[in-house]
């Protein structure tokens, strides 16, 4: 299993789990609350957890998500 990686841009971020290669990304950038909710909803659906680290927030992929179809 691939380690964690920072994103440092949103470009980045959707990038990294996009390509479903990194178990979890690293938000190392500042987001306004409502660019956050927004990132935070549009990747929950589709099997992302987002969580408060330390110092920064943390999008782990769920394994065993299984996208639903229309």
């Amino acid at each position: 299993m691939m380690s964690s990686v920072t994103a440092e841009n949103m470009e980045q971020l959707e990038a990294y789990l996009s390509s479903g290669k990194h178990p979890s990304v690293i938000i190392g950038f500042n987001l306004t609350s409502d660019a956050f909710f927004t990132m935070a909803a549009h990747w929950h659906d589709r099997g992302v957890k987002i969580e408060k680290g330390d110092h920064y927030f943390i999008a782990t992929q769920e394994s065993d998500f299984i996208p639903q179809c229309g």
